[in-house]
């Protein structure tokens, strides 16, 4: 599935399988609400129970921990802006 000629840039073929993986995993949550089906790395929910993954999509996709959670919860505790 070729969705990047809408830009004329120079594409590689990780750009491609990026685009790809991508356009499944939004395809897949909007027809079930759920981005997982075989063979896609899985996708997991970002939970407490699951210790909040993230998920990194590239050319080995992988969900890992969330490196940047204490940050968010940092700016959670701020006042809002007005």
């Amino acid at each position: 599935m070729r969705r990047l000629p809408s830009k004329n840039l120079p594409w590689r073929p990780e750009d491609e399988k990026l685009s790809d993986l991508m356009s499944s995993y939004w395809s897949n949550f909007a027809k079930t609400g759920d981005p997982n089906r075989p063979r896609l790395a899985p996708w997991p929910a970002y939970t407490r129970e699951s210790q909040f993954p993230v998920m990194h999509l590239s050319a080995d996709p992988h969900a890992a921990a969330d490196e940047h959670r204490a940050r968010y919860k940092f700016l959670e505790t701020l006042p809002p802006h007005n």
